[in-house]
């Protein structure tokens, strides 16, 4: 038998796209109501996707790395 597969998204990664989406779609829409442009609020929204995914992944500490806090000695 053989050792059972981790999930191919974790609930950290599930959280963290979604918030990112969330985000975007938030700046997207804001920038369209500013400007009237789509493709700007499209382009504005895709970036705050990205930059917001990335901060979440900062800012969101994963369960499975320990970083060395509270192992025994």
């Amino acid at each position: 038998m053989s050792s059972p597969q981790p999930p191919l998204f974790t609930l950290r990664l599930a959280l963290i796209l979604l918030l990112a989406l969330v985000c975007g779609g938030i700046v997207g829409l804001l920038a369209w109501l500013a400007g009237d442009n789509i493709p700007a609020a499209v382009l504005a929204g895709l970036t705050a996707v990205g930059l917001s995914a990335i901060a979440f992944h900062n800012l969101i500490e994963d369960p499975s790395n320990d970083h060395g806090r509270g192992a025994p000695s």
